[in-house]
Protein backbone atom coordinates (compact mmCIF):
# COMPACT_ATOMS: atom_id res chain seq x y z
CA UNK A 1 0.00 0.00 0.00
CA UNK A 2 0.99 3.29 -0.58
CA UNK A 3 -0.32 6.89 0.21
CA UNK A 4 -1.05 9.81 -2.28
CA UNK A 5 -2.01 13.36 -1.59
CA UNK A 6 -4.92 15.24 -3.43
CA UNK A 7 -5.61 18.70 -3.16
CA UNK A 8 -9.09 20.72 -3.85
CA UNK A 9 -10.79 23.93 -3.14
CA UNK A 10 -12.95 22.18 -0.68
CA UNK A 11 -12.87 18.23 0.60
CA UNK A 12 -15.50 17.23 -1.88
CA UNK A 13 -13.31 18.14 -4.89
CA UNK A 14 -10.63 16.46 -3.28
CA UNK A 15 -12.56 12.90 -3.04
CA UNK A 16 -13.78 13.34 -6.89
CA UNK A 17 -9.96 14.12 -7.62
CA UNK A 18 -8.83 11.40 -6.15
CA UNK A 19 -11.39 9.27 -7.63
CA UNK A 20 -10.61 10.39 -11.42
CA UNK A 21 -6.93 9.61 -10.52
CA UNK A 22 -7.81 6.27 -9.52
CA UNK A 23 -10.51 5.34 -11.90
CA UNK A 24 -13.49 4.59 -9.22
CA UNK A 25 -16.31 6.00 -7.81
CA UNK A 26 -16.14 9.03 -5.41
CA UNK A 27 -18.20 6.93 -2.53
CA UNK A 28 -15.51 4.36 -3.06
CA UNK A 29 -12.65 6.61 -1.70
CA UNK A 30 -11.28 5.99 1.64
CA UNK A 31 -9.59 9.04 2.72
CA UNK A 32 -7.73 11.02 5.87
CA UNK A 33 -7.87 15.07 5.64
CA UNK A 34 -4.57 15.87 6.34
CA UNK A 35 -4.82 20.21 6.14
CA UNK A 36 -7.35 22.35 5.55
CA UNK A 37 -6.21 25.92 4.59
CA UNK A 38 -8.17 29.25 5.41
CA UNK A 39 -8.63 31.51 2.03
CA UNK A 40 -6.78 34.71 2.68
CA UNK A 41 -6.07 37.82 0.73
CA UNK A 42 -3.16 36.27 -1.17
CA UNK A 43 -4.04 32.50 -0.52
CA UNK A 44 -6.17 30.15 -2.14
CA UNK A 45 -8.43 27.69 0.50
CA UNK A 46 -8.20 24.49 0.07
CA UNK A 47 -8.06 20.61 1.38
CA UNK A 48 -5.50 17.95 1.09
CA UNK A 49 -5.98 14.30 1.54
CA UNK A 50 -4.53 11.23 1.45
CA UNK A 51 -5.65 8.17 -0.10
CA UNK A 52 -4.23 4.43 0.20
CA UNK A 53 -4.20 2.81 -2.70
CA UNK A 54 -2.31 -0.77 -3.84
CA UNK A 55 1.01 -0.45 -5.03
CA UNK A 56 -0.38 -1.52 -8.87
CA UNK A 57 -3.56 0.50 -8.23
CA UNK A 58 -3.97 3.42 -11.50
CA UNK A 59 0.05 3.28 -11.45
CA UNK A 60 0.04 4.21 -14.97
CA UNK A 61 -2.14 7.31 -13.85
CA UNK A 62 -0.66 8.26 -11.24
CA UNK A 63 1.46 11.71 -10.64
CA UNK A 64 3.93 9.32 -8.08
CA UNK A 65 5.15 13.21 -7.14
CA UNK A 66 1.94 13.18 -5.12
CA UNK A 67 3.28 10.63 -2.88
CA UNK A 68 3.95 12.24 1.14
CA UNK A 69 6.15 9.78 1.86
CA UNK A 70 8.96 11.21 -0.65
CA UNK A 71 11.76 12.78 1.25
CA UNK A 72 12.41 16.11 1.72
CA UNK A 73 14.87 17.28 -1.18
CA UNK A 74 17.01 20.50 0.69
CA UNK A 75 16.22 23.61 -1.27
CA UNK A 76 19.31 24.96 -3.41
CA UNK A 77 21.19 28.26 -2.35
CA UNK A 78 19.36 31.25 -4.23
CA UNK A 79 16.11 29.12 -3.46
CA UNK A 80 12.44 30.57 -2.11
CA UNK A 81 14.28 30.80 1.29
CA UNK A 82 17.38 32.12 0.58
CA UNK A 83 17.83 36.21 0.55
CA UNK A 84 18.28 36.50 -2.82
CA UNK A 85 15.55 34.83 -3.86
CA UNK A 86 13.14 36.54 -1.56
CA UNK A 87 14.39 40.51 -2.18
CA UNK A 88 13.54 38.61 -6.71
CA UNK A 89 10.05 37.86 -4.98
CA UNK A 90 9.62 41.65 -3.31
CA UNK A 91 11.16 43.26 -6.86
CA UNK A 92 8.51 41.43 -8.35
CA UNK A 93 5.18 41.44 -6.33
CA UNK A 94 5.98 45.71 -6.18
CA UNK A 95 7.01 46.14 -9.55
CA UNK A 96 4.06 44.40 -10.64
CA UNK A 97 1.59 47.02 -8.65
CA UNK A 98 3.17 49.62 -10.13
CA UNK A 99 2.50 48.39 -13.76
CA UNK A 100 -1.15 47.30 -11.95
CA UNK A 101 -1.22 50.72 -11.29
CA UNK A 102 -0.69 52.08 -14.43
CA UNK A 103 2.27 53.93 -13.33
CA UNK A 104 6.20 54.30 -14.58
CA UNK A 105 8.43 53.22 -11.73
CA UNK A 106 11.23 50.45 -10.77
CA UNK A 107 11.98 48.85 -7.33
CA UNK A 108 15.59 48.53 -6.24
CA UNK A 109 15.24 45.85 -3.42
CA UNK A 110 18.22 44.68 -0.86
CA UNK A 111 18.35 43.17 2.37
CA UNK A 112 20.71 43.81 5.56
CA UNK A 113 21.22 41.55 8.39
CA UNK A 114 18.61 42.64 10.62
CA UNK A 115 16.13 40.69 8.84
CA UNK A 116 14.76 43.72 7.08
CA UNK A 117 14.21 44.37 2.92
CA UNK A 118 14.42 47.82 1.98
CA UNK A 119 13.03 48.92 -1.35
CA UNK A 120 13.53 52.39 -3.36
CA UNK A 121 11.00 53.02 -5.73
CA UNK A 122 12.66 55.31 -8.31
CA UNK A 123 9.82 56.69 -10.71
CA UNK A 124 8.49 60.12 -12.70
CA UNK A 125 5.19 59.36 -10.65
CA UNK A 126 6.63 59.74 -7.25
CA UNK A 127 3.75 61.95 -6.04
CA UNK A 128 1.04 59.79 -7.07
CA UNK A 129 2.88 56.33 -5.60
CA UNK A 130 3.42 58.46 -2.27
CA UNK A 131 -0.17 59.30 -2.05
CA UNK A 132 -1.62 61.91 0.73
CA UNK A 133 0.66 62.05 3.85
CA UNK A 134 2.00 58.46 2.07
CA UNK A 135 -0.74 56.74 1.99
CA UNK A 136 -0.63 54.95 -0.86
CA UNK A 137 3.54 54.09 0.01
CA UNK A 138 2.43 52.87 3.20
CA UNK A 139 -0.54 50.44 1.71
CA UNK A 140 2.28 48.93 -0.87
CA UNK A 141 4.66 48.72 1.89
CA UNK A 142 1.72 46.80 4.16
CA UNK A 143 0.62 44.28 0.96
CA UNK A 144 4.59 43.46 0.47
CA UNK A 145 4.62 42.60 4.25
CA UNK A 146 1.29 40.32 3.99
CA UNK A 147 3.25 38.55 0.71
CA UNK A 148 6.16 37.89 2.61
CA UNK A 149 4.09 36.08 5.84
CA UNK A 150 2.12 34.21 3.31
CA UNK A 151 5.27 32.65 2.37
CA UNK A 152 6.66 32.13 5.80
CA UNK A 153 9.04 35.09 5.66
CA UNK A 154 7.44 36.24 8.70
CA UNK A 155 10.37 37.04 10.23
CA UNK A 156 11.03 39.64 7.28
CA UNK A 157 10.07 43.05 6.90
CA UNK A 158 9.73 45.12 4.15
CA UNK A 159 10.14 48.78 4.23
CA UNK A 160 9.15 50.77 1.23
CA UNK A 161 10.12 54.24 0.12
CA UNK A 162 9.69 56.08 -3.03
CA UNK A 163 12.59 59.20 -3.85
CA UNK A 164 13.69 59.41 -0.38
CA UNK A 165 10.40 60.57 0.82
CA UNK A 166 10.49 58.37 4.01
CA UNK A 167 13.54 60.07 4.92
CA UNK A 168 12.15 63.52 4.07
CA UNK A 169 9.10 62.99 5.48
CA UNK A 170 10.88 62.19 9.18
CA UNK A 171 12.98 65.07 9.24
CA UNK A 172 10.24 67.48 8.40
CA UNK A 173 7.85 65.89 10.69
CA UNK A 174 10.48 66.21 13.76
CA UNK A 175 11.45 70.07 13.14
CA UNK A 176 7.47 70.84 13.03
CA UNK A 177 6.85 68.63 16.38
CA UNK A 178 9.51 70.34 17.76
CA UNK A 179 7.93 73.43 16.51
CA UNK A 180 4.51 73.25 17.96
CA UNK A 181 5.73 71.67 21.52
CA UNK A 182 7.77 74.89 21.73
CA UNK A 183 4.68 77.19 20.64
CA UNK A 184 2.48 74.80 23.47
CA UNK A 185 5.57 75.67 26.02
CA UNK A 186 5.04 79.13 25.20
CA UNK A 187 1.49 79.70 25.20
CA UNK A 188 0.30 76.81 27.87
CA UNK A 189 -2.11 74.95 25.37
CA UNK A 190 -2.61 71.87 23.65
CA UNK A 191 -1.91 71.12 19.90
CA UNK A 192 -3.55 68.45 17.94
CA UNK A 193 -0.96 67.13 14.76
CA UNK A 194 -2.22 65.17 11.84
CA UNK A 195 -3.15 61.78 11.28
CA UNK A 196 0.01 59.55 11.60
CA UNK A 197 0.56 56.12 11.03
CA UNK A 198 2.26 53.68 13.68
CA UNK A 199 5.50 54.79 13.02
CA UNK A 200 5.34 58.02 12.57
CA UNK A 201 3.76 58.72 15.95
CA UNK A 202 6.79 56.80 17.43
CA UNK A 203 9.09 59.37 15.76
CA UNK A 204 7.14 62.26 17.12
CA UNK A 205 7.03 60.90 20.93
CA UNK A 206 10.55 59.95 20.59
CA UNK A 207 11.53 63.81 19.58
CA UNK A 208 9.51 65.58 22.26
CA UNK A 209 10.89 63.09 25.65
CA UNK A 210 13.78 66.05 26.10
CA UNK A 211 10.80 68.28 26.96
CA UNK A 212 10.33 67.69 30.48
CA UNK A 213 6.82 69.95 30.75
CA UNK A 214 5.58 68.81 27.32
CA UNK A 215 3.18 65.85 27.14
CA UNK A 216 2.54 63.63 24.03
CA UNK A 217 -1.16 61.63 23.74
CA UNK A 218 -2.28 59.37 20.67
CA UNK A 219 -5.77 60.07 20.05
CA UNK A 220 -8.23 58.25 17.87
CA UNK A 221 -9.29 55.14 16.61
CA UNK A 222 -7.93 52.64 13.45
CA UNK A 223 -4.42 53.03 12.02
CA UNK A 224 -4.05 56.42 11.72
CA UNK A 225 -4.09 58.25 15.35
CA UNK A 226 -3.49 61.71 15.89
CA UNK A 227 -1.01 62.95 18.59
CA UNK A 228 -2.22 66.19 20.98
CA UNK A 229 0.70 67.88 22.00
CA UNK A 230 0.05 69.60 25.76
CA UNK A 231 1.59 71.42 28.18
CA UNK A 232 1.93 69.74 31.79
CA UNK A 233 4.37 71.86 33.65
CA UNK A 234 7.89 71.31 34.86
CA UNK A 235 8.14 68.10 36.94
Amino acid sequence: MREIEFFGTDEQEAVDEAARELGVSPETVRYQVLEVKKKGLFTKGGVKIAVQVADDAGASRIDTRRNVSRPHEPQPEGSRGSRKAIVGEVTGFINGMIERMGLNGAARVTANAEDKIHCDIESHDSSLLIGKMGKTLDAIQLLANIVLQNKSHDHLKVIVDCEGYRERRQRKLIDFAEEVADNVRRTRSSRLLEPMNPYERRLVHTALTHYDDIETVSEGDGLYKQIRIKFRGRR
